[in-house]
């Protein structure tokens, strides 16, 4: 072999070739799969987001759902309670006061009493006749309702005549000259409610609960998990209608939306 052979080109062997080759190939390989790879990372992101708000919909959808009846009970109970208040007899709590509460008292099955409250607090007429001349005078609902426009309720409480608990209902009655007249009273069955929490279709697992704003759990599908989830729930209106966190006693964790029920004192 001559000098001039000896500066030319050294060519490596086929195999040693193709290994040099293979990190390179890998490297475009990678390059142009990178765009794919951001694409279903993209997609997975979004697939998850939309599986968290078809959760938060649904969740939404089965609590109002299971709202629903509560109210059309309690919105009957009101027009009620709205009727009764237009009667002379129980305005002025005159004779046939009594009569008059009894009859619209039988109409309701979720009713457990009606009452008519005078200014002071003394019930005058009642429906039941062993709630007759009881005060109620210092109770925090009266004190409410002294204040009050509209309906106001209480949470959970026990009425000392009736053996039951119940949420309590005042209608404020005014004078000829807007002033604080007493009231029209109601005590409604969360034994009714709790009836109507069980006529709703729920997802395997689900559970449904009624709480006032003491997060006190009123009725429950589930009584102790009811107690575990809604532990911590708000009653504060900004915290309605969203996706909250909870657990239960075994440390399990649950995703639950509350929506409120009754005049912003009682939720679902």
């Amino acid at each position: 072999m001559s000098s001039s052979d000896s500066g030319a080109t050294k060519v490596l062997p086929a195999p040693e070739r193709r290994r040099a080759l293979r990190p390179l190939l890998f490297f475009y390989l990678t390059l142009a799969l990178l765009p794919i790879a951001a694409v279903s990372v993209v997609q997975g992101i979004e697939r998850t987001r939309i599986d968290t708000a078809n959760v938060h919909a649904r969740l939404i959808q089965a609590a109002r759902a299971a709202a629903s009846d509560e109210s059309d009970a309690l919105l009957s109970t009101e027009r009620l309670i709205q009727i009764v208040s237009g009667f002379d007899e129980v305005k002025r709590m005159t004779t046939g006061c009594n009569e008059a509460l009894g009859a619209a008292f039988t109409s309701s099955r979720a009713l457990l009493n009606l009452t008519r409250i005078d200014a002071a607090g003394a019930v005058v007429c009642s429906a039941l006749p062993a709630e007759r001349n009881v005060s109620v005078a210092s109770l925090p609902l009266f004190q409410s309702a002294r204040r009050a426009s509209g309906f106001v309720f209480s949470g959970e409480t026990r009425n000392p005549v009736l053996p039951k608990p119940v949420v309590s209902i005042m209608l404020p009655l005014k004078d000829s000259h807007g002033g604080f007249a007493g009231a029209i009273g109601a005590d409604f069955d969360l034994q009714s409610l709790k009836r109507l929490l069980y006529s709703n279709p729920l997802p395997k697992g689900a559970v449904i609960a009624l709480f006032d704003r003491s997060r006190h759990v009123l009725a429950s599908t589930n009584s102790q998990m009811g107690k575990d989830i809604f532990a911590h729930a708000s009653p504060d209106p900004a915290s309605q209608d969203r996706l909250e966190s909870s657990s239960d006693a075994r440390g399990a964790g649950w995703t639950y939306v509350t929506t409120p029920l009754i005049g912003g004192a009682v939720f679902v």
